[in-house]
């Protein structure tokens, strides 16, 4: 028997630390995330939204928006296909927007009671506006590139007790246009229950980009301490 699970969290973001060069004691950020979930029965669907933004001595530093949904239609039980959308916002890494199209197959590897592990892979189309600068004249400018790329990642769920437990999201992301263009995307989060609708969490992430826009940093990290609702 297929089980059903309908779940949806919202967490508000009590701190944000992003990668800045220096970090002021007046420094204040903020963020909130939604995720949505419905298990494959046998169509299933998932709702992620995120922002993030921290200011440090007045001056913006990060300034992040997410919006995606991914729709699965199961074809046995541990083998689904999906198909994917999503919008994406951050000009600190060099872009205005960021609309990703994509398609695959997910393998649930391991599903028991501690313990959720699986993999997707599959193709997507990519479509960025770009953020550049000219020192002279002093001129900023976008440029929107597309490509076709791919893309690999897995999920694990680990209740290690009864009321905490830890989530990795490992991604990765080859352009096959520009094959040194490549990202990988990171998300490790600890969660302890208080009650049966919310939770501390603790977590880190972390967005590498082998061929920054811009000549920005190849590295963005960002660790969060949140309080979670769960219903």
């Amino acid at each position: 028997m297929i089980r059903t699970t309908h779940r949806q969290t919202i967490t508000m973001n009590l701190l944000n630390l992003p990668t800045i060069p220096t970090f002021r004691f007046h420094s204040s950020s903020f963020g909130f995330d939604y995720a949505g979930s419905r298990k494959p029965t046998p169509w299933g669907l998932d709702l992620l939204a995120s922002f993030t933004r921290a200011e440090n001595g007045g001056v913006t530093t990060a300034e992040q928006y997410y919006v995606g949904g991914r729709g699965l239609r199961q074809l046995n039980k541990s083998l689904s296909v999906f198909a994917g959308l999503s919008w994406a916002r951050d000009p600190f890494s060099g872009f205005e927007n960021r609309f990703i199209v994509e398609g695959g197959v997910e393998f649930l590897a391991v599903d028991t009671e501690h313990n959720t592990l699986s993999f997707d892979v599959g193709l997507n189309w990519t479509s960025e506006d770009q953020i550049f600068y000219l020192e002279f004249p002093i001129e900023e400018f976008t440029r929107t590139v597309d490509w076709f790329g791919g893309l690999a990642g897995l999920k694990w769920d680990w209740n290690f007790s009864k009321s905490a437990s830890l989530t990795q999201r490992l991604l990765y992301y080859p352009n096959f246009d520009d094959t040194s263009d490549w990202r990988v995307a990171s998300d490790t989060a600890v969660t302890a229950s208080l009650t049966k609708l919310l939770a501390l969490q603790f977590s880190y992430l972390v967005r590498y980009r082998n061929q920054p826009i811009n000549n920005l940093e190849k590295t963005d990290t960002t660790t969060k301490a949140s309080v979670v609702l769960n219903f």
